[in-house]
């Protein structure tokens, strides 16, 4: 539908511009100086409206987690919600569904985050998201315990999400990559490995917001270790 509107746009524009182009008598050279001039302003203005676009709903998500983080968490995702029902275009709506799992996760709903993550399409998200998708996914279903379908995506994006702990720009989520590391080297049975991860997690989570999850970590890696010292 949006292609086939692009195309019947294409051509009333083409239609119009030939119209002044013989109305005003206008050479074919002058024509193509001012038909690049004018598509260069368009694709100008079509930018910067996308910018301020972006920055707008920006600031919105940025109050959104700063309530969020005061501990008013239904406000929050109630805020979200609102965003996404007025956001247009694929890559603006993903990127608010992933807020809005994170904020479901972190307020203990992962079973709300799990149903969120497997509607989206995957075949819309953006291929620079789409890792970031999976990282939540992944997560998700290691909090909710679906321990397979965990670890399928941990092993296909493994490296992907160790990348991330390089990334400055998601140095707020070293918290929760840490975390899924330390998940999938408990189901892997690896209680060593996942005791360097959870003690990242710990590193990073300075306001004790994964306080819980953390201290549950730690008694399954207990556990794990005095399961593998009894064989």
């Amino acid at each position: 539908m949006k292609k086939t509107k692009i195309v019947i746009i294409g051509i009333i524009v083409g239609l119009i511009f030939a119209f002044i182009k013989n109305f005003l008598n206008i050479s074919d050279e002058q024509f193509f100086v001012f038909y690049i001039k004018l598509g260069i302003a368009f694709i100008s203005i079509a930018i910067l409206i996308n910018i301020v676009y972006f920055m707008y709903y920006h600031r919105k998500i940025v109050k959104s987690i700063e309530i969020f983080d005061t501990g008013d968490f239904d406000i929050a995702i109630n805020n979200i919600q609102k965003m996404k029902a007025s956001a247009k275009g694929n890559h603006l709506n993903n990127i608010l569904r992933i807020i809005e799992v994170v904020f479901y996760n972190d307020s203990g709903n992962s079973k709300m985050a799990v149903q969120i993550l497997e509607g989206m399409d995957i075949k819309k998200i953006n291929k620079k998201l789409l890792p970031v998708y999976k990282l939540n996914l992944c997560s998700s279903y290691f909090a909710n315990s679906q321990w397979d379908k965990a670890l399928q995506i941990y092993n296909e994006y493994e490296k992907q999400f160790k990348i991330f702990e390089n990334n400055k720009s998601f140095e707020k989520d070293y918290s929760t990559i840490f975390l899924t590391h330390t998940y999938a080297e408990i189901v892997r049975g690896n209680p060593k490995l996942a005791t360097e991860y959870l003690e990242k997690a710990k590193k990073f989570d300075v306001n004790n917001k994964y306080r819980v999850k953390i201290d549950l970590l730690q008694s399954a890696i207990t556990d794990l270790e005095t399961k593998t010292t009894t064989k």
